[in-house]
């Protein structure tokens, strides 16, 4: 059986059960419930805050990344990087562009209009092209000897490298007799004739200093006969004559940077015998050439 507790005991525990509830009314006013509307306006405030301290972050990151279209109008961003607090984007010019910035530059470069060739190397490009077609289209099996199809072989070696020149007889090359005007087809093509120029040692230009890939023509000794009627005598005259053809209407052929000249035949001689240096000629510019012939060697 359980003895009662004391009077001044039991008014002691009373009091001390009463007094959370107090409290509590004294923290929350009218009548002990919750005020939201305070609450909601703390609230608020606290957002309005964290939005103020968003945008200032956003503002410090936009203003140190680098708006750039080329390196040299870049600022300096070493000493503001120095100071960046932790946690901040650090960027210089060469780590970061904006894709869409990046692609305009890019087509700012790829729009510029190309730039022509100095003419030297506009004809070392040409020679190059022209030599390159020669050697794959002269007859190998022909070594030391010559033929009776010069002028086919080189229109064919400058048809295949982009140059499409016309097709004739040796002579036509340099010179079309019976005609007004009378310059031939390299000629009318955008060759020049360099012969008896002066090269960098200030000698005359010939067979033996002409650059690789130079076209070099001869005459014939009947070339004179060739230039007054634009033909020359039947094959059975040739014979009692002791002639041929070429002595009419000469030779042409293509220096080549081995020793060897191409023509009908891979020659280690430039001509034979009794031929007479008529024209050493080299591409200055070409407007009737292959477009992509032209762009290749910067003829534009």
């Amino acid at each position: 059986m359980k003895r009662p507790l004391p009077l001044a005991l039991s008014l002691l525990l009373a009091t001390l059960s009463f007094a959370p509830a107090i409290h509590a009314a004294d923290a929350f006013p009218n009548d002990g419930l919750l005020d939201l509307d305070a609450m909601i306006g703390a609230g608020d405030s606290q957002v309005s805050a964290y939005q103020q301290q968003q945008t200032q972050e956003q503002q410090v990151q936009t203003d140190r990344i680098a708006y750039v279209d080329t390196p040299a109008e870049a600022p300096a961003l070493s000493a503001i990087d120095s100071v960046a607090p932790i946690g901040t984007l650090t960027t210089t010019q060469a780590d970061y562009v904006f894709p869409a910035q990046k692609s305009a530059t890019m087509m700012a470069l790829t729009e510029q209009p190309p730039q022509r060739a100095t003419e030297n190397s506009i004809s070392a490009c040409y020679a190059k092209e022209i030599l390159s077609s020669a050697k794959d289209g002269a007859p190998n099996y022909r070594k030391g000897k010559f033929g009776r199809n010069c002028a086919k072989y080189v229109a064919n070696f400058l048809h295949d490298a982009g140059i499409p020149i016309s097709r004739g007889d040796a002579a036509n090359f340099w010179r079309i007799p019976k005609s007004d005007p009378s310059i031939g087809y390299l000629e009318q093509m955008g060759f020049v004739n360099i012969a008896d120029q002066r090269d960098g040692n200030n000698n005359r230009i010939g067979v033996d200093n002409a650059p690789p890939g130079a076209v070099i023509t001869f005459n014939g000794p009947k070339v004179d006969h060739y230039e007054e009627t634009g033909s020359y005598p039947s094959k059975a005259q040739r014979r009692r004559e002791g002639t041929t053809a070429g002595s009419y209407v000469g030779h042409i052929t293509v220096k080549g940077d081995d020793g060897v000249y191409y023509t009908d035949g891979q020659t280690y001689k430039p001509a034979v015998s009794h031929r007479s240096l008529s024209g050493v000629w080299v591409m200055k510019s070409c407007p009737k050439c292959d477009a992509s012939l032209r762009r290749k060697c910067g003829d534009i």
